[in-house]
C-alpha cells in the first residue's frame, strides 16, 4: 500500500487554519476595524494635510521661479552694467592720458608730435618699442620720446612710417642728467630686467636725498635741459667711499607705455636755422679801392 506523502497533509492543514482565520475576521470585524482606524488616523490626517497644503505649495513654487527668473536677469542686467562700466573707465583713462599730452609744453625751439606704441617685443621688453611715426611724419634719429610722466627714450630706427625707440631702461643707455637741488651733473643709465637705474659719475661728496627729481642737463645735445627722467628712490652711501650709490625711479615708466609725443624742432626754429642767406650784390661785394698816392 502505498502512503500519501506527508508535504501534502500540511499543506492542508495550513490552508484550513488560514480560512478558519479569515472567517473569524469576517465576523469579528467589528472588534479589529476600530483598533485599525484608530492606528491609521494619524497617518490619514497627516495624509489629509499634506493633499490641501499642494496648491499652496504649487503658488509658492511658481512664485520662487518668477523670483528666481527676475534675480537671473537682474544679475545680467548688472554684468552688463560691469562691462560698460569697465569700458567707460577704460576710455576715461585714455582721454585723461590724452589731454595730459595735449597739455605737455615741449621746451622752446621744440614742437610735439603725437604717436602710439604699436609694438613691444617680450625679447627686448626693457630695451625697444615701435611707434607709428617715421620719417614721413617728420622724425628723425635721436629725436627725445616723452609720455605724461616723463622721458621715454630716443629714436635709434626710422623708417617711412615706424620708428624704433631705444627706452632709458636698456642697459646700454646713458643720459646726461642732473639733480634738481644742487644741480650737480651725472649719467643716468639704464637698469635693465630686474635692475634699477642708477646715477653714475657724481662728484665726491655729492648730497642727494630721496625723492629728489632728476633732470636731463641739455649736454650732448641730444635731450633738452630740464625734462623730467625721474625720482632718486633710494641713496647707498658705503663707508669709505665719497660718491654716493644713487638708485632712480623713472617717471615715464610709472604707467603701461600706450600714448608718447617725439619732440622734434618746431617750423620756426628750422626755417630760421635752414634760411639761405640774402646774396650780396656785386657793387657791394667789390673791395674799396685805395686811393692812388699823387706824384
Amino acid at each position: 500500500m502505498i502512503s500519501r506523502p506527508r508535504r501534502s497533509r500540511a499543506s492542508w492543514i495550513v490552508v484550513g487554519g488560514l480560512s478558519l482565520g479569515v472567517v473569524a475576521l469576517i465576523f469579528l470585524r467589528s472588534a479589529w476595524a476600530p483598533l485599525m482606524q484608530d492606528f491609521s488616523r494619524p497617518f490619514l490626517n497627516q495624509m489629509q494635510y499634506l493633499l490641501s497644503g499642494l496648491p499652496a505649495m504649487k503658488q509658492e513654487w511658481e512664485l520662487y521661479r518668477q523670483q528666481a527668473l527676475k534675480q537671473k536677469a537682474l544679475y545680467e542686467e548688472l554684468s552688463q552694467l560691469r562691462r560698460k562700466l569697465k569700458a567707460m573707465e577704460i576710455v576715461a583713462d585714455e582721454n585723461q592720458r590724452l589731454r595730459d599730452l595735449l597739455k605737455l609744453a615741449p621746451p622752446k625751439g621744440y614742437e610735439k608730435i603725437g604717436a602710439q606704441v604699436i609694438a613691444r617685443s617680450p625679447s627686448q621688453w626693457f630695451s625697444r618699442l615701435q611707434i607709428d611715426k617715421g620719417f614721413e611724419d617728420g622724425l628723425s634719429l635721436n629725436r627725445v620720446v616723452m609720455n605724461r610722466h616723463g622721458v621715454v627714450g630716443k629714436v635709434v630706427e626710422l623708417s617711412a612710417n615706424t620708428a624704433m625707440v631705444q627706452l632709458l631702461t636698456d642697459p646700454d643707455s646713458s643720459v646726461s642728467c642732473m639733480t634738481e637741488r644742487m644741480r650737480k651733473p651725472a649719467i643716468l643709465s639704464g637698469g635693465g630686467p630686474g635692475e634699477v637705474s642708477q646715477l653714475k659719475y657724481l662728484e665726491n661728496y655729492t648730497r642727494v636725498v630721496a625723492g629728489e627729481k632728476i633732470l636731463t642737463s641739455g649736454l650732448g645735445g641730444t635731450f633738452p635741459p630740464d625734462l623730467l627722467l625721474g625720482t632718486v628712490q633710494e641713496v647707498i652711501q658705503q663707508p669709505g667711499h665719497p660718491v654716493p650709490e644713487v638708485k632712480i625711479k623713472l617717471a615715464a615708466f610709472a604707467e603701461i607705455l600706450r600714448e608718447v609725443v617725439v619732440l622734434v624742432p618746431d617750423s620756426a626754429s628750422d626755417s630760421t636755422s635752414g634760411s639761405v642767406p640774402e646774396p650780396v650784390s656785386e657793387r657791394e661785394s667789390e673791395p674799396e679801392s685805395e686811393p692812388v698816392p699823387g706824384p
